[in-house]
């Protein structure tokens, strides 16, 4: 993709490092006036019969840091939605209030009145692409998708990307990983205590993988485990689950129904070692496709094309354009590879275990919803500064 600044030495401080990389650009050529126009188009979507009560999310604080006065790089023009409330509560799922995929619609209408004059820039909080694509072709609800088309820059949270690769597909251009997070209010605060040596998850049954988790994993001599069966306590128990974060040493993020998890951007937000593990798309119902497998799984059309080594999947994660290695902080696996991940883990050094514990409390800033808007600032000043219109990928 288009390059890039990279992490600085550990000994610099990381959040004045994303402020030195973010310049923003002045420029009398219209730009004030159409971005301005776009917010007023999409203020009213920021309703509360349209967020609902469910208004945690990271796109909640961009869009209250950005909607009075934006920040111009070059001539992108943001575009700041609640996707998850336009896609997920008022489309995906069937028994939310009033489906009637008006704010769908609603939403196809605004992208439809963008100008071509412009690069537009979407930040896709807990909602993608796959699902308005289902949603269509259920439904033929609303043109969305097609409408999308006319954004040139796409922070997508789910780690899309990940699936996209398995299926020995190319990265789309236009998208750029962001973490899952929720909004500032709701974020993990860090411990520097001591933690116990154990791996900890817990976690709906949204995935084959999460399924089998309780079953596969056994302690070792070095290492205790406490993998909850998938379903049982997790966040319904918020103040346990944040214990058992803080008090970890390493916290599993295996896929749920997506790639991504809000576990594996929290798991770093404790100070903890997440441990991403992924395997291809195969999910519990109907909503998105597939012929079933058993136990009520579906696999997805085009899953499992090809097994991801380690070094593929951690660089469609988050931060990896910025030179962030993932197994610097933590660990990645493979869904074959699950059996044996307490003896990986209980065999590092506790030179190596300090080494990383004390990479993630260095890198923790970029897991916050602060952190994360800096990032998305410092993309496009990058973009914007080479005159790139989109980011692109390498073959």
């Amino acid at each position: 993709m288009v390059p890039l600044p990279q992490l600085p030495p550990q000994t610099q401080d990381l959040d004045a490092w994303l402020h030195s990389h973010i310049h923003p650009t002045t420029r009398d050529d219209g730009w004030e006036t159409y971005q301005r126009q776009v917010l007023a188009w999409c203020a009213p979507f920021w309703r509360p019969e349209i967020v609902s009560a469910y208004d945690v999310l990271l796109d909640r604080d961009l869009w209250d840091a950005w909607r009075l006065g934006p920040p111009r790089f070059g001539r992108f023009v943001f575009v700041l939605l609640p996707w998850y409330h336009i896609v997920e509560l008022h489309g995906f799922r069937r028994h939310a209030p009033g489906l009637d995929y008006a704010p769908l619609r609603a939403a196809a209408a605004l992208l439809g009145k963008l100008s071509h004059e412009f690069p537009h820039v979407i930040i896709l909080g807990q909602a993608d692409l796959r699902q308005i694509l289902v949603m269509e072709r259920r439904h033929g609800a609303t043109p969305l998708s097609d409408a999308l088309r006319i954004i040139d820059v796409r922070f997508t949270t789910r780690l899309e990307g990940l699936d996209r690769v398995s299926q020995g597909k190319a990265p789309d251009p236009r998208d750029i990983a962001l973490p899952l997070l929720f909004r500032a209010a709701r974020e993990v605060n860090a411990s520097r205590g001591e933690r116990a040596r154990r791996v900890f998850f817990r976690g709906s049954c949204t995935s084959k993988l999460r399924n089998r988790l309780a079953r596969a994993l056994d302690a070792t001599a070095s290492l205790a485990v406490d993998a909850g069966r998938c379903g049982q306590g997790g966040k319904a128990r918020y103040a346990e689950f944040v214990e058992g974060l803080r008090s970890s040493l390493f916290v599993l993020a295996p896929r749920g129904s997506y790639p991504a998890s809000f576990m594996l951007f929290e798991a770093v937000q404790a100070g903890a070692l997440p441990v991403f593990v992924y395997e291809a798309h195969l999910v519990r119902g109907r909503r998105l496709g597939g012929p079933r497998k058993g136990g009520g799984f579906r696999r997805a059309p085009g899953a499992n094309a090809s097994v991801l080594s380690r070094a593929r999947i951690e660089a469609q994660l988050p931060y990896a354009n910025l030179g962030l290695k993932w197994s610097s902080i933590g660990a990645v696996a493979t869904g074959a590879e699950v059996v044996g991940l307490p003896e990986r883990l209980g065999a590092l050094s506790a030179a190596a275990v300090r080494r990383k514990l004390d990479r993630v409390a260095w890198a923790r800033p970029l897991f916050t919803s602060h952190g994360a808007r800096l990032y998305v600032e410092l993309v496009l000043s990058a973009l914007a500064s080479q005159g790139a219109r989109r980011p692109y990928y390498d073959d």
